[in-house]
C-alpha cells in the first residue's frame, strides 16, 4: 500500500473521475455504476465498497492500493498513477482549489470533457474558486477557454448559457471582454438574449453598462447581416434615448459607450440618413476629444477600434477617416507603429478590442 499521496492528487483524480463519468457519486447506486463504468473502458475491475470509500466513506490516500489508483488514473485519461501524478504536480491543473495557483492558459481538452459531460458542478466550482477576478488578460483567457469547449460541444451551449448567463465571471469574461457580434457559435444570439434577460439580477451599478452593450452589440451584428430592419427596431425601441455624456459618468469602463457610438452610426446609416451619419461623426470626435485624457489605455483603443470599424462597414467614402487617424496619429503609431503598411485594417486589428477573435486568429492551428 502507498504511505503518503499528497491529498491534492486524490482529490483531483476524484474530480477528473467524476468529469469522466458525467454524475457526481453519491450513493451506492453510483458506485456500482461507475464501477461497471470503469471496467467497460479500461478492462479492470474497481469494486463498489473501494469506489464508496473513496468517495463517500472517510477514505485516506494511504488506505487504497496503487494498482487501484492506476487503474482510475486510465479510466481518465493517464498511463498509470505514476503518470497522472507526475502529470499533476508538474502542472497544479486548474481544478485545484487554492485560487492563487489557477492558470487560465491550460490545456482546453480539460474544459472539452467537462462541458462535454455537463459537469456544472465542477465548472461552478472552479469559477467560486476565484476568489478575485483575474487581470484583463485572464478574462481574455478564460474566455478563450469557454470558447474552446463550447464549439468542440455545441450540444452542450444552450445548457451553458442557461446555467451561466447570471454568472459575473462568464458575463464579464465571455459575454463582454470575449465579445464579437460575428462569433461563429450556433446558439450565440440564444446566449445574448439570456445575458440581457439576466440584466434585472445583476448588480444595480452594472444594469446600464449591460444593457447598453448588449443591444449596441445586436445592432452591429444585424448591420453585418444586413438585417437593416432589425437595426433600426433594436436601435429605436432600447437605444434611442441614451446621451454618451450622461452615460460617461454612469457607465465605466466605457467600452459600451464605444459600441454605442458605432450602433449610433449604424442606424443612422440604415435608414439612409446622412445627415444623421455626419451628425454621429462630428459628436463623436467632440466626445472623444472631451474625454480622452481620462480614459485607460484600453479604453482608448476601444474608441478606436469602434469608430474606425463602423468606418469600415459602412463603406464611408468621406475624408473623416482620414481626419480622425490624423487627430489621434500619435496613440495609432504608439499602438501600430508608423509603417507604410499602417491601414484602417490593420488599425482595427491592431487595437485588440474584439479578444475572442484575435485569439481564434492567434490559435488557428487548432483543430475544432
Amino acid at each position: 500500500m502507498l504511505n503518503s499521496i499528497n491529498s491534492f492528487l486524490l482529490k483531483e483524480l476524484k474530480k477528473r473521475t467524476v468529469i469522466v463519468c458525467g454524475f457526481e457519486i453519491v450513493s451506492k447506486k453510483d458506485c456500482r455504476i461507475l464501477s461497471e463504468l470503469i471496467e467497460l473502458k479500461v478492462g479492470s475491475r474497481v469494486s463498489e465498497t473501494t469506489i464508496y470509500r473513496l468517495f463517500i466513506g472517510a477514505g485516506h490516500s494511504h488506505s487504497f492500493y496503487s494498482s487501484t489508483l492506476s487503474i482510475l488514473a486510465e479510466f481518465v485519461e493517464f498511463e498509470s498513477w505514476r503518470d497522472f501524478e507526475a502529470n499533476m504536480l508538474k502542472n497544479q491543473d486548474i481544478l485545484a482549489q487554492n485560487s492563487e495557483k489557477i492558470d487560465l492558459q491550460t490545456d482546453p481538452s480539460i474544459w472539452d470533457t467537462i462541458f462535454k459531460n455537463r459537469a456544472w458542478s465542477l465548472v461552478t466550482e472552479f469559477f467560486e474558486s476565484i476568489a478575485n477576478q483575474p487581470r484583463e488578460d485572464g478574462m481574455h483567457s478564460l474566455g478563450w477557454l469557454i470558447y474552446t469547449a463550447l464549439k468542440r460541444n455545441p450540444q452542450v451551449e444552450c445548457d451553458f448559457y442557461d446555467q451561466y448567463h447570471a454568472n459575473a465571471i462568464v458575463r464579464t469574461a465571455f459575454f463582454e471582454f470575449a465579445a464579437d457580434p460575428d462569433i461563429d457559435l450556433w446558439n450565440y444570439d440564444y446566449g445574448i438574449d439570456c445575458y440581457l434577460a439576466a440584466i434585472p439580477t445583476t448588480a444595480k451599478e452594472n444594469q446600464l453598462r449591460d444593457y447598453v452593450f448588449a443591444h449596441s452589440l445586436m445592432v452591429r451584428r444585424d448591420f453585418s447581416r444586413q438585417n437593416l430592419s432589425a437595426v433600426i427596431n433594436r436601435f429605436e425601441n432600447f437605444l434611442m434615448d441614451f446621451d454618451f455624456d450622461h452615460c460617461t459618468g454612469c457607465i465605466c469602463p466605457i467600452y459600451p459607450l464605444a459600441r454605442l457610438l458605432e450602433a449610433r452610426w449604424l442606424y443612422y446609416k440604415s435608414k439612409c440618413d446622412w445627415r444623421g451619419v455626419e451628425n454621429v461623426k462630428h459628436e463623436a470626435l467632440i466626445w472623444i476629444d472631451r474625454v480622452w485624457d481620462d480614459l485607460g489605455f484600453t479604453e482608448q483603443k476601444a474608441l478606436i477600434y469602434c469608430v474606425l470599424e463602423a468606418a469600415q462597414l459602412t463603406t464611408d467614402q468621406s475624408d473623416f477617416v482620414e481626419l480622425f487617424c490624423e487627430r489621434f496619429r500619435p496613440f495609432i503609431e504608439k499602438v501600430c507603429g508608423n509603417g507604410k503598411d499602417v491601414n484602417v485594417e490593420r488599425i482595427i486589428q491592431r487595437m485588440e478590442f474584439n479578444g475572442l477573435k484575435l485569439q481564434i486568429k492567434w490559435r488557428e492551428s487548432i483543430s475544432f
